[in-house]
């Protein structure tokens, strides 16, 4: 599938048939897509991707900004860290390959498919994304602010590598 179907898919299936108000959405992203979900919606997103778990105890006393991220096969995140935010991602579908470490190499690599979940904290290098051999992978991903007054964004990001030159 091309792109411009996979979003049209995600779009139809995974936002405007739950009705989901969008707050931000790239669909330029070099890896693929991500659709920010409206505050509003966090606690149907984390009964419904984060079952079991509770807003409350997942925003730590913040909004979770609630996203998916898109991940075109054999395309990945920049390695990269943030300053204010830990997340937790759950995939949705297809295969995510991710490293998560303290250090400023990439570490290795392990494999999670849907139902998997996977969380870092604030300052930790991570990098993901979909493998070369395998299809479109959906996340959802939910932010967890580390620092109440000044709830992170997407500016915090530092990257250390990147296959696209924005490192």
């Amino acid at each position: 599938m091309t792109k411009e179907e996979v979003l049209k898919q995600v779009k139809k299936e995974l936002v405007m048939a739950k009705k989901y108000t969008l707050a931000d959405v790239d669909e330029l992203k070099p890896w693929g897509a991500y659709y920010r979900l409206a505050d509003e919606h966090a606690e149907q997103f984390v009964a419904e991707y984060f079952p079991g778990r509770t807003v409350e105890e997942l925003g730590q006393g913040g909004s979770l900004s609630p996203k998916f991220l898109i991940f075109e096969p054999g395309k990945k995140l920049s390695f990269q860290y943030h300053h204010r935010r830990a997340e937790i991602w759950r995939v949705i579908s297809g295969r995510l390959t991710a490293t998560i470490t303290d250090k400023d190499e990439e570490g290795e690599y392990t494999t999670y498919t849907a139902g998997d979940e996977l969380s870092y904290g604030a300052e930790m290098r991570h990098r993901a994304g979909a493998p070369e051999d395998g299809e479109w992978c959906v996340v959802a991903e939910i932010w967890q602010h580390t620092d109440q007054e000044n709830p992170t964004d997407e500016s915090d990001i530092v990257r250390l590598v990147d296959d696209f030159g924005r490192a």
